[in-house]
């Protein structure tokens, strides 16, 4: 099954370089052929997961040169294969452990940064909790409404720089990015904590996954044109000065390996001042019993 779902990946995308479909037809089809990696054992998977990027990777360097295929190239990486099949798989790694530790810090209001699809929600509101969402881009959060009201989530309909630039009065118990807020420059990202009144923040990256996955890094570099030579808030001690500039301490870190993969997600809880102590206790508590 593996085999043919490589062929299918490299089918679409021989078709989608050479214009022999539309943006329209990608998706779908690349929608049923991400059903189709949620069937497979994780091994196969890490190896599909392997040959996309090695596909994307060597197509950069032999598609990548005009505008026009770059748009091409980006309409194939950023696609409903990538959403809703290897996003959707791996982000939902851990989503159960992750909410748990958001439990402990007693949450009326959450906000999570770069939703996706929406998972962690999911598993927040089977625990009882609720809060709003948003995402990276505005075309994430119209997928992110269609899902509102099932996960039990509200959406702000703003981006993340819209946040940055436009975001006043807005009050959190915890905001939360899993895997996400490694798509702003620490300086996009110390205005964010500016603007957004939160008593806890918690971080989700794979802080040592770059020297590993150098793909993965080339790939945020597109995505996002004002990243650093540093890639982001992969940069663990950066990201602790940023928050410290602001008030927070780091009073939490777990990591998890994450097998699928080969990797590792490090989730890092950051407190205001004069919440630390309370959230440290609470925090260890819930890893002893649900983590461990």
């Amino acid at each position: 099954m593996k085999n043919t779902i490589k062929e299918q990946i490299n089918s679409l995308f021989m078709e989608c370089m050479s214009c022999e479909i539309t943006k329209q037809e990608l998706d779908k089809e690349q929608q049923e052929v991400a059903k189709q990696l949620h069937k497979l054992k994780p091994t196969d998977f890490k190896e599909v997961y392997d040959y996309f990027y090695s596909l994307t990777d060597n197509a950069r360097k032999e598609f990548g040169q005009t505008q026009e295929t770059k748009k091409r190239l980006e309409d194939f990486i950023e696609g409903e294969l990538w959403k809703s099949g290897f996003v959707e798989i791996v982000h939902k790694l851990k989503r159960p452990e992750v909410a748990r530790i958001l439990s402990a810090l007693n949450p009326t209001n959450i906000l999570d940064l770069g939703a996706g699809s929406g998972a962690l929600f999911k598993e927040l509101f089977s625990l009882g909790y609720n809060g709003n969402a948003t995402a990276l881009d505005k075309e994430i959060c119209l997928t992110l409404e269609e899902r509102a009201e099932e996960y039990g989530f509200g959406i702000l309909k703003r981006d993340f720089n819209e946040l940055i630039t436009r975001a006043l009065g807005y009050n959190f118990d915890v905001v939360v990015g899993f895997s996400a807020l490694h798509y702003l420059p620490y300086e996009k990202l110390d205005k964010l904590i500016k603007k957004i009144n939160a008593k806890y923040y918690v971080v989700v990256e794979p802080f040592d996954d770059i020297p590993e996955n150098k793909s993965l890094a080339e790939k945020l570099k597109i995505k996002n044109k004002e990243l650093g030579e540093e890639g982001g808030i992969f940069n663990e001690k950066q990201l602790d000065k940023t928050f410290a500039a602001n008030g927070f301490s780091e009073v939490y870190s777990h990591t998890f390996e994450v097998d699928i993969l080969g990797r590792r997600m490090t989730v890092k809880v950051y407190a205001k001042e004069g919440y630390e102590e309370e959230a440290a206790d609470k925090l260890q508590e819930i890893t002893k019993k649900y983590i461990n």
